[in-house]
């Protein structure tokens, strides 16, 4: 990744946090479909395949979310040495994933440091950003620095839990 690039989410992030609280039950909130959905969802990912064309032909850096979204975006700010800013209040969400967070910033955090979403987070070159869109949404910018800053409509947010931490 190199400051100027764009931080892309394909697909919707957080979907694998609740398919891991439907699995267990624990979603009493949505209708049973839904409830399978986000199950089947969580112990049966699908690969997104479709998509590798154009992510080989756009991506600086790259990464599957399975971590967290937060978590990854931070592994490529570490390898990259830059610093990415994710706008949490742009992250993907599922119809069932805004429903859960209800607008709450730290909700749609625990969504984006979940994990198991087998979707990409990926940078792109801004000469890049037309083909990057078609097949993901911009949520945030690489800039000059280090680490990974997470913000809430313009304003930076701390956020403790980033997702799954190796040991």
């Amino acid at each position: 990744a190199q400051p100027g690039d764009g931080l892309y989410a394909t697909g919707c992030i957080g979907d694998g946090l609740l398919g891991l609280y439907a699995a267990r039950g624990e979603l009493g909130m949505l209708d049973a479909a839904a409830t399978e959905r986000l199950a089947r969802h969580y112990r049966l990912p699908e690969p997104r395949l479709e998509i590798a064309g154009t992510l080989r032909a756009v991506a600086t850096a790259s990464a599957d979310v399975s971590d967290g979204f937060l978590a990854d975006a931070g592994h490529l700010a570490e390898a990259s040495g830059v610093r990415i800013t994710v706008a949490l209040d742009r992250v993907p969400l599922s119809d069932e994933g805004r429903a859960w967070a209800g607008g709450r910033p730290d909700s749609v955090a625990a969504l984006a440091a979940g994990g198991d979403d087998y979707q990409i987070v990926f940078t792109a070159a801004p000469d890049h950003a037309g083909a990057a869109q078609r097949i993901a949404t911009r949520v945030g910018e690489v800039s000059a620095g280090t680490g990974l800053v997470a913000t809430w409509r313009g304003a930076v947010m701390p956020v403790e839990r980033r997702g799954w931490r190796h040991g």
